[in-house]
């Protein structure tokens, strides 16, 4: 068996035979194989089947251009050959390579010349990880053989947009400027969709802000090329836009992001995924309230975390009226003894609230 058994037709037919008609050989074109050197061989087999060119693996055998995998005996002549032609070989049930049975050397600078009509381009561009940035690629190949691979000093700004899409899409919003405020909006956002069922409230959840990055994203993206340049991207700006005037109003309205205090003090309400409403405030702030504070219309009642003079919390309640009625007066006992310089009230309900200390609070109260 040699190897003009399998390329005697077609394209590399015609070129055995101009060897042949050059040797003026007149014996068949079996005999035309011991004059040619291995290189026109290569390319013969090359020319009748382009599938089996094959380029070493990293860890063993070879990768041929359609995919399969071959591995080549150990003590062979050509075992260091970084390329080859596989003419034959065969694949075994229950492994993962194929073995080969006869093959030849292959030149791949013919690639250059007379095969450059099998390279097939692909303009590909992607987040290089190590570079932190959108960098395009121009790889030929034959088959799924990568062969070279050009570097596009310039990429278009459609294909860093998609590029840029796809690397948050694979990462997720996190890598963004995903700031607590823009998380906040989320929660609130979800409390209103439940709450007021009768508003036709967007959806920013994580699924559906990745899903729609076209939309609400990409249109900012036309000065990005980086990974410092998308961090700095106001990205809690781009997600509220997603409501309108009205809208941004009517949440407010609803799920206030703070709660005035008769001290002036503004405390902060802060959501979480469970759909609670947590108010930090100092338990002298409280006085004078009898009921926890409710807000979506009075739907959801909010949970209070009471918290010492030193700011540290004393209880946690969604219940403040019974927390007067109970936990306090422990709470009152403990605290008159470490923090003597402010009020302890037996009766919070009907004190004033303050901020300040007794002797300041009785200052101001001083006509």
């Amino acid at each position: 068996m040699n190897y003009l058994h399998f390329a005697s037709q077609g394209q590399a037919g015609l070129q055995a035979k101009q060897w042949q008609k050059k040797l003026a050989l007149t014996a068949d074109l079996s005999q035309v194989a011991t004059h040619a050197h291995h290189s026109d061989v290569g390319l013969l087999l090359a020319l009748a089947y382009p599938d089996r060119i094959a380029k070493a693996r990293g860890v063993e055998g070879y990768q041929l251009a359609n995919g399969t995998g071959v591995v080549l005996a150990g003590d062979d002549a050509l075992s260091q050959t970084p390329w080859m032609v596989v003419a034959d070989f065969q694949e075994t049930e229950g492994r993962n390579a194929g073995r080969i049975y006869l093959a030849s050397q292959f030149q791949p600078s013919l690639f250059d010349s007379e095969l450059k009509d099998l390279l097939e381009t692909h303009e590909l561009c992607g987040w290089d990880e190590s570079k932190g940035r959108v960098i395009e690629q121009r790889q030929h190949k034959v088959g799924q053989i990568l062969v070279k691979t050009e570097m596009i000093a310039k990429p278009e700004r459609k294909q860093i947009v998609s590029a840029l899409l796809a690397y948050i899409r694979q990462q997720g919003l996190q890598i963004l400027n995903w700031n607590a405020n823009l998380e906040q909006f989320q929660y609130r956002l979800k409390l209103a969709t439940k709450f007021d069922i009768a508003s036709d409230w967007p959806q920013v959840d994580d699924e559906t802000l990745l899903t729609n990055l076209e939309t609400w994203l990409a249109p900012y993206l036309e000065n990005v090329n980086n990974l410092p340049q998308l961090v700095k991207l106001d990205c809690f700006a781009f997600v509220a836009n997603c409501l309108s005037w009205q809208q941004k109003q009517r949440l407010d309205e609803l799920l206030p992001t703070s709660w005035p205090l008769v001290t002036g003090t503004s405390a902060p309400i802060i959501y979480d995924e469970s759909g609670r409403a947590l108010l930090r405030v100092r338990l002298q702030e409280t006085f004078g309230m009898a009921q926890s504070p409710m807000l979506a219309q009075g739907k959801l009642k909010v949970t209070m975390e009471l918290l010492s003079p030193a700011q540290r919390p004393l209880a946690l309640t969604a219940d403040l009226a019974s927390f007067w009625q109970g936990p306090y007066v422990d709470v009152k006992k403990e605290m008159r003894g470490r923090y003597p310089k402010h009020l302890w009230p037996d009766d919070p309900v009907n004190t004033l609230p303050t901020k300040f200390t007794k002797k300041k609070t009785l200052g101001l109260a001083q006509p």
